[in-house]
């Protein structure tokens, strides 16, 4: 049963009642302020670092390289906004020297660049062209040339070298084209020839040739 509150006397002899006093209970599902979500951002609670791999941390000094294969170790990968002209890469999935490189900005805001690569085929001579992200890791070929001592032109359109340790290697194709014709023709003469090797990518082929003059 509710009990109503006490009267009180005043001064002037008139009752009146005391106003009953209400005590607030604490509510149970009160819950303490959260953080402000934008102030959490600022602090750095909810920033991600982007993931950078190995190949993404090499980096190539600047300048005009004569041989990938001193330059960069065998099996790697570089950032394409990395590579200089002159340096050795895997164009269209064949092994070229890079003779151009530009840039284009793309996107809705321009943020997102891309890098053109343009290569001559270490191996063919054509011209071999790409376009990348510029973070994006291109493979770096291991290109080496060797000259070997020519003994003979077989019939079935190999060439036999000699190696610096006095091998023999007998796997490498005459050269097509009118290379391979002048070769065939001065060594007809009786002329020594050193040929040119090129290796890349477990593909040899026979670049050029020059007379044996002995030095």
């Amino acid at each position: 049963m509710n009990q109503s509150p006490p009267e009180t006397l005043g001064m002037d002899g008139s009752t009146s009642r005391k106003p009953q006093q209400i005590m607030s209970r604490p509510r149970s599902d009160h819950r303490p302020e959260e953080d402000n979500p934008g102030d959490e951002w600022q602090k750095g609670k909810h920033r991600q670092s982007p993931k950078i791999t190995k190949e993404m941390q090499l980096r190539i000094p600047t300048g005009t390289k004569q041989n990938s294969a001193a330059s960069h170790p065998p099996s790697t990968a570089v950032r394409s906004a990395e590579l200089r002209v002159n340096d050795h890469a895997v164009i269209n999935d064949r092994p070229g020297q890079i003779n151009d490189i530009s840039f284009t900005l793309e996107g809705l805001h321009l943020r997102g660049r891309k890098v053109s690569l343009v290569g001559v085929d270490v191996h063919t001579g054509q011209s071999h062209r790409c376009m990348v992200p510029d973070n994006t890791c291109v493979p770096i070929p291991t290109v080496v040339r060797s000259e070997f001592t020519l003994l003979d032109v077989t019939a079935d359109g190999f060439v036999s070298l000699l190696t610096d340790d006095g091998q023999t290697k007998d796997d490498v194709k005459v050269p097509g084209g009118g290379l391979g014709r002048r070769m065939r023709a001065t060594f007809g003469r009786g002329v020594d020839l050193m040929v040119t090797v090129v290796s890349a990518m477990d593909e040899e082929i026979c670049v050029g040739y020059r007379e044996n003059k002995g030095d």
